[in-house]
């Protein structure tokens, strides 16, 4: 019984932490507030981060393809050398983003806030 008891605590603790956004805190009204958190290098593809708060987040290398990011707060986040292909990011705060290197083909920017945002390199 107390092998049984062990495997199952081994098994919830690993699988709760795989979630890079367990790391976030939920806000009243259901969004995630992730700011200034380090996801550099995960892979955020095919998710719903709609309304998120990723303000000043690292997210260097990470992989974001096809991800929900409309409404989303990027102020001063770092996105360099992100894969954003496809990401929906209508309405998103990308004030002062770092996006230097990203990959930005067929993303979705209508409504975005780019003012001060670093786009060197990226296409």
């Amino acid at each position: 019984m107390k092998r049984l008891l062990v495997v199952l605590v081994l098994t919830v603790a690993v699988s709760c932490a795989t979630d890079p956004l367990s790391a976030c805190f939920e806000e009243v009204d259901g969004s995630l507030d992730c700011s200034y958190q380090n996801f550099g290098s995960v892979d955020l593809s095919d998710r719903n981060l709609r309304n998120i708060d990723l303000s000043n987040a690292d997210l260097s290398e990470a992989t974001l393809t096809e991800a929900l990011l409309v409404g989303a707060n990027l102020t001063g986040v770092n996105l360099e050398g992100v894969n954003l292909e496809g990401v929906n990011l209508e309405g998103a705060n990308l004030e002062g983003a770092n996006l230097t290197g990203a990959n930005l083909y067929g993303a979705n920017l209508e409504g975005a806030n780019l003012e001060g945002a670093n786009l060197t390199g990226a296409n």
